[in-house]
């Protein structure tokens, strides 16, 4: 199993965190991909971003989320360069369980050529668990659901998940330009891109409490540059009180439940 995880060259103790997780998970065939800085990025280059897109959706499409979608595609062109039929794709703050390979070997070989299963999710926007379908749900061992959510714009995130060769190329033929986040599963959906969106229930990758270097606080904003000084430095109180209420954002993530329902999008 051909696995890809997204790390800024710069994000020294994040990718010494990734590569010991998956030491511990005795994943030996993984590939650092140099993830986008967000620095970088120039949300007003219509080469980059979608400027008629961006004026509808404001200013969700700064420079971090940009990057990071950019990050996902450098991962996509990776995969078709090795010419693997399906990949893991991590971001590097993924938390990484111990039968990890053998349910994502599982996986890809359960869904179909232009699939994507998400190994970790949460509910967008909103803390209550994914809603996902009984209807076509495939056991993957005694404790896991491969399950389609009844409202694929319900499950959002892109920190774990299994996707297709073909889907690889689907993406790279539609961006950039940037027109959506990484994670907009139902957008990618709508334009044909994937066929079908599968989650794992419970989830099989967790999320680790570290700062989101995707920079949805402003990088040049005093806010910003305020909360990179504290957590690079780890400023007692201030980093431990950010840390623990990250790792309260988190509870409840990653959570589903089983309904008797179709999915509304099939």
């Amino acid at each position: 199993m051909h696995v890809y995880v997204i790390n800024l060259m710069t994000s020294h103790d994040r990718r010494e965190y990734i590569v010991s997780q998956l030491a511990r998970a005795r994943v030996t065939d993984y590939r650092i991909v140099p993830g986008t800085d967000g620095r970088s990025v120039d949300p007003n280059d219509a080469g980059i971003v979608d400027q008629d897109v961006r004026a509808v959706t404001g200013d969700w499409l700064r420079g971090g989320a940009v990057a990071c979608a950019l990050s996902h595609l450098a991962v996509y062109r990776q995969v078709l360069k090795d010419g693997a039929d399906y990949a893991v794709v991590l971001e590097d703050d993924a938390v990484l369980p111990s039968d990890f390979q053998g349910i994502a070997r599982e996986i890809s070989s359960t869904i179909g050529s232009a699939d994507v299963a998400l190994l970790y999710y949460s509910r967008q926007h909103e803390r209550r668990p994914c809603e996902l379908s009984a209807f076509g749900a495939k056991s993957l061992d005694p404790s896991r659901t491969l399950a389609l959510p009844i409202d694929i714009n319900q499950p959002a995130g892109g920190v774990a998940y299994v996707i297709s060769r073909e889907c690889c190329s689907r993406m790279l033929d539609h961006f950039p330009p940037i027109q959506a986040t990484a994670d907009a599963w139902g957008f990618f959906q709508h334009l044909g891109i994937i066929h079908r969106l599968w989650c794992v229930s419970p989830a099989l990758v967790g999320v680790a409490p570290f700062r989101s270097t995707i920079g949805y606080t402003g990088y040049f904003t005093l806010k910003g540059e305020l909360l990179s000084w504290i957590d690079s430095r780890r400023v007692f109180p201030f980093y431990q009180l950010a840390r623990f209420r990250r790792q309260r954002k988190l509870m409840g993530r990653g959570q589903a439940i089983v309904v008797s329902e179709e999915p509304r999008w099939q």
